[in-house]
């Protein structure tokens, strides 16, 4: 006479490590995609914050600010910059970052000569202020180009990579 065992056999635990590595999987990919889209949340977010401090500058200044080239892009003022748009600090009491802030994710702004990139010279000189590394960009349409139908080289579309928003002072 056999003696029955209690107990789980080997292919009975595998079956449910596999299944809870599913779930774990499924659960880590799913709080990434909610996690991506509140950093792009906040991106827009502070870039709103940004553009009001800009408009103040300007109501005060007649115009927006030059911006202060960062050696390591080109000549735009970037967010990795412990003094970006310190210009504002009158205005604001501290520039917001992009929340990860590193060379694949920041802001950027530029101040550019009216009719300059396509832009209608008749709106005068403007601003762009870039959001570098969106991570959710689902077609969306994020972009304020302002007047300008087009920019050269951005979509009012955002791709993987950047938002643009435009301000001008005429």
């Amino acid at each position: 006479m056999r003696k029955s065992r209690s107990g789980f056999t080997i292919v009975e635990l595998l079956i449910v490590v596999v299944v809870i590595a599913i779930l774990a999987a499924i659960s880590i990919v799913a709080y990434t995609g909610i996690q991506n889209r509140a950093n792009d949340s906040r991106r827009l977010q502070d870039i709103a914050s940004i553009r009001k401090a800009l408009d103040i500058y300007k109501v005060n200044n007649g115009r927006y600010p030059i911006a202060q080239a960062n050696p390591g892009i080109n000549a735009w003022e970037v967010s990795v910059d412990p003094n970006f748009l310190s210009s504002l600090n009158n205005v604001a009491s501290a520039m917001p970052t992009d929340p990860k802030n590193t060379t694949d994710h920041y802001y950027a702004y530029y101040r550019y000569s009216a009719g300059s990139n396509g832009c209608p010279s008749s709106a005068g000189n403007y601003y762009v202020l870039r959001i570098v590394g969106l991570e959710s960009a689902d077609g969306t349409e994020v972009s304020d180009l302002g007047v300008c139908t087009s920019i050269t080289g951005v979509s009012r579309i955002p791709t993987a990579t950047q938002a643009v928003f435009v301000g001008f002072e005429g």
